[in-house]
This record gives structure tokens, C-alpha cells and sequence, in this order.
């Protein structure tokens, strides 16, 4: 039996598909067929493909054709000789960069695979899953916790040395918070669900009611509370498979990349014209002073 392209659904379908995605986090489907114009024009199906972050974009990365797409791969990409993030490990982290809940309007990632490396795991953690197996008080201490995040010395990759190495994010614009805190847990805009909003990778202050956290002894607190194997998927996308992450819901990782050919069709969008606007996003963070 074939299975369905997605540019084929139904609007009812395709609404479900995205409720789902909003409800569980992400949704996988197998032997999908697009064109680099086809892909950017379903995920506008969805919602919008515009960054509206004055921090985002990866511009050399981005075809001219099809500037809401990026190109993640290994290979020479514009100017940069290793492509997007090169073939790095990268640890556990969200699309939102240093954004907090709300500064970030595409909540959706979504992953096409043209070219696949078999040696290569994209790693999916659920923390809205992770946070329901918690127990009432480990609920309760975690709706306490308040975060900053910034720029750090290595961001998504594992040592300074790494992130050094790697020249596709030279020249990327971020901002910095300064009095700005955000809670851990919040309200998902389109289920009304808790959810937990986690960046270890960016986390520069945090606190517990207030009163300063040490941010090491929180990452450590963070391991020991979520990173259990009933809380992750592990994929190896293989050409066709087309995997859409909800960003408030999940944090993914990716193992080293051994394969040239593994090249990956990446667009950014939100739930907007599908499911409606999103009632937690701040358009003022448009208006940010953007920092290097």
C-alpha cells in the first residue's frame, strides 16, 4: 500500500497531523517526495516560514531559490568548507537558540532526508513526557525553577575546541538577556498542556523561588530527572523519511556524521495556518537589538 505524500492531505488531515505533532512531539513519515519549492510550500501549508528573531538565519545555508530552507550537511555549502555545523557531535538543545518561551514564533522543525548517512542517530528527548513520569514533588519543584539563557562558550557542541573548529556559525547575530527570566514550565499555546521549556546548552542563570541556583548542579538535576531511555527515540533518517518536531516539546541531539552523502532539507514554521495563532508568542521580540 502507498503511503500518502503530504502535500496530498486534506486540510482536516493535515490539522490532525499537526494537533498530534503539538500532542506527542513530533510525527515521522516515510516516503515523502519533494522538490526543495514543494517542501517550503506544505510546511507554508502549515504555518508561517518567515524568521521573525532578529537572532536566526543561516543565510549562506539557505538557497537563493528557496531562502526558507536550509541546507544541513557536511558538505561545502557557500563559503563554508564542512556545511552546516560541519559533522560534529551536537548535544541535547531546541531550535530556539538563546529565545525564551515566547520570543520564538517557529515552534515547528521540520527534517527532510535526500541523502542519509546510516551511522548517524538523531536522538528525540520528550520532556513533556519525561515531566509527567515525574512524581508531584519533583512537579512541583521544577513549576519553581526560573532560567536565563545566553551565549556560551560552546552552545550546542561538546567543548570550546569543537565549536572553534567550526566556521558556519561565524558572524551568527544573537542577543543577550539581561534582566529576563523565563519559567521551566509552561502552557503549551495549542494543547494547554504543562510543558518544560529546557536548554541546557545556553543555560546561564537559574533560580529556585527566587533564590540563585548553581546552573552545573541544575544540569546534573535535569540528567538524573529526564535522561532515561523511556523518554527517548533514537532515528536514523533514511532518503524520503520527513520528521516535524515540535520545539516545545522535545530537544534532539545528533551523532557524528561519517557520511558525506548525508544531506537534510531543513525548513522552520509555526502552527499558525493550520491551527491558529499562537496565543504565547510576543511579537515585541522582533524589536530586540541584536548583538554579536
Amino acid at each position: 500500500m502507498s503511503i500518502k505524500k503530504l502535500q496530498d492531505y486534506t486540510d482536516t488531515e493535515l490539522k490532525e497531523a499537526m494537533y498530534q505533532c503539538a500532542s506527542d512531539g513530533y510525527i515521522l513519515l516515510h516516503d515523502q517526495e519533494f522538490t526543495r519549492q514543494e517542501l517550503v510550500e506544505v510546511s507554508r501549508r502549515i504555518g508561517d516560514t518567515n524568521d521573525s528573531n532578529p537572532s536566526m538565519g543561516h543565510m549562506q545555508f539557505n538557497p537563493e531559490d528557496t531562502p526558507d530552507l536550509s541546507l544541513i550537511t557536511s558538505q561545502p555549502t557557500g563559503t563554508d568548507p564542512h556545511g552546516m555545523f560541519g559533522p560534529s557531535d551536537l548535544l541535547y538543545h531546541h531550535d530556539f537558540g538563546v529565545c525564551h518561551f515566547g520570543e520564538f514564533k517557529e515552534l515547528l522543525t521540520g527534517l527532510y532526508c535526500v541523502g542519509s548517512c546510516p551511522d548517524t542517530v538523531l536522538s528525540l528527548m520528550n520532556t513533556q513526557v519525561a515531566f509527567n513520569y515525574l512524581s508531584e514533588e519533583e512537579k512541583e519543584w521544577w513549576r519553581g525553577v526560573e532560567t536565563q539563557l545566553n551565549q556560551g562558550s560552546h552552545g550546542i557542541y561538546g567543548t570550546p575546541e569543537e565549536h572553534n573548529r567550526d566556521p558556519s556559525l561565524k558572524g551568527y547575530k544573537v542577543f543577550k538577556h539581561t534582566d529576563e527570566r523565563q519559567k521551566v514550565i509552561n502552557i503549551h499555546p495549542y494543547t494547554d498542556k504543562e510543558i518544560m521549556l529546557w536548554q541546557p546548552a545556553f543555560l546561564d542563570k537559574a533560580w529556585h523561588n527566587d533564590v540563585p541556583l548553581d546552573i552545573e548542579e541544575l544540569k546534573e538535576k535535569f540528567l538524573k530527572d529526564l535522561y532515561k531511555g523511556k523518554n527517548i527515540t533514537d532515528f536514523v533518517l533514511r532518503e524520503g523519511d520527513f520528521l516535524i518536531c515540535d520545539q516545545l516539546l522535545t530537544l534532539h541531539r545528533r551523532s557524528w556524521v561519517k557520511s558525506l552523502d548525508r544531506m537534510i532539507w531543513r525548513t522552520a514554521f509555526d502552527y499558525t495556518n493550520i491551527l491558529g495563532p499562537n496565543k504565547s508568542y510576543d511579537p515585541e521580540i522582533e524589536k530586540l537589538k541584536v548583538v554579536k
